[in-house]
């Protein structure tokens, strides 16, 4: 418990260069800013090679939010061989808290809707329909992220 609350510090600290944004989003999709600002931090931690895409995820993600380039263009970003915008920390936030407000719309309540975010929403509605499990990393990626929100 106390080691979580010392990552959540952490997080919430290193991201403060992105605070204004992250309240932002907040208010404009009705997501609680503290569980993007968690988010965040767990996805990109907020280094300068993830948030400016000079790395990326194995399975393609890019930015601060750590988005995938169908979800990215889905939620209204550019993403070409010229342009790509997950790597402007600002639209790559609104991204994430446009996403969030769709995840939680399709899952119900915060922590599925964060499980949905780390697993992909298919994944997730498998995991619903009884079709899979979760796994371990997205059962505490979800914990981490929503602490006391259901």
């Amino acid at each position: 418990q106390d080691r979580e609350a010392g990552i959540i510090n952490a997080y919430i600290q290193r991201g403060a260069d992105y605070a204004d944004s992250y309240y932002e989003a907040s208010k404009t999709y009705g997501v609680p800013a503290d569980l993007l600002i968690r988010q965040g931090g767990a996805e990109s931690m907020w280094r300068h090679e993830y948030v400016s895409g000079k790395r990326g995820s194995k399975a393609g993600a890019v930015g601060v939010a750590q988005l995938l380039k169908e979800t990215a263009t889905d939620m209204g970003l550019v993403v070409n061989s010229k342009i790509d915008e997950r790597t402007d920390p600002h639209k790559s936030i609104m991204a994430q808290a446009k996403y969030m407000k769709w995840l939680y719309k399709q899952t119900g309540d915060w922590k599925s809707a964060v499980a949905a975010y780390n697993l992909g929403i298919g994944n997730w509605k498998d995991f619903k329909a009884g079709k899979r499990g979760l796994p371990k990393e997205t059962i505490e990626y979800s914990d981490v992220i929503t602490g006391g929100y259901e």
